[in-house]
């Protein structure tokens, strides 16, 4: 079994002492394989990014020690599912979604299979569906039957993204928590992914912790 961690942190910065013992005492005391976080800022060490824009929010992952790890960036492309919905604004991802498809590859220590663990940070505005959908029917015919997770704040509710008009059944990648990940009563942080029996929990204490809006999710494989 794997252990994952996905948490927004509302624009983390390098010095940010309050947060930055948040990450630590979650990493601690839910064992986690691997943490992956959004909207650090320019100023955090060990924010990732496939732009140079210095105002973007980057990325960042860490092990179990704590140790930063290094993300490669996707280029998604669209697939024949994702253009059965005749979305407007084109078919460039990175136009789409400037904040872009991050991601490492591990191997699962119990079936010895690599995974393909992913994370995105959708945009805010109406977007959203569109890059949440277009990821799941691009990695859903890049991978197969190989099995793959992408974690994020999708930044659009996982009822509403079941019932996207795309080429293939979204509710079948959905695992969304039951409680909100937002502190304005939302299910906006969760994952899509091809794996059975995932399961996703939700560490609600951790906004009054950290001053993030978000809750982080807990995600088991």
């Amino acid at each position: 079994m794997m252990k994952l961690g996905f948490w927004n942190m509302q624009r983390l910065g390098q010095d940010d002492t309050k947060r930055t013992a948040a990450i630590a005492l979650l990493l601690k005391n839910y064992t986690l394989d691997y943490l992956f976080l959004c909207e650090l800022t320019s100023t955090h060490a060990d924010g990732q990014a496939n732009t140079t824009n210095p105002y973007a929010l980057f990325y960042a992952c860490y092990n179990g020690a704590g140790h930063a790890v290094h993300l490669t960036f996707a280029n998604p492309q669209a697939t024949d599912a994702w253009k059965q919905a005749q979305f407007k604004g084109g078919t460039n991802f990175t136009k789409l979604a400037p904040r872009g498809l991050g991601y490492i590859q591990v191997l699962d220590p119990d079936t010895n299979q690599n995974v393909f663990l992913y994370m995105i940070h959708g945009p805010s505005s109406n977007n959203a569906i569109k890059i949440a959908t277009f990821v799941g029917c691009y990695l859903d015919q890049l991978h197969g039957d190989n099995p793959w997770i992408v974690m994020g704040d999708f930044n659009v509710e996982p009822d509403k993204l079941a019932n996207a008009p795309v080429g293939i059944d979204m509710d079948d990648l959905i695992v969304a928590p039951e409680l909100p990940t937002h502190k304005r009563g939302k299910i906006l942080d969760y994952a899509l992914t091809n794996i059975d029996n995932v399961v996703i929990g939700v560490m609600r204490r951790s906004q009054r912790l950290s001053g993030s809006d978000h809750n982080p999710i807990i995600v088991e494989l």
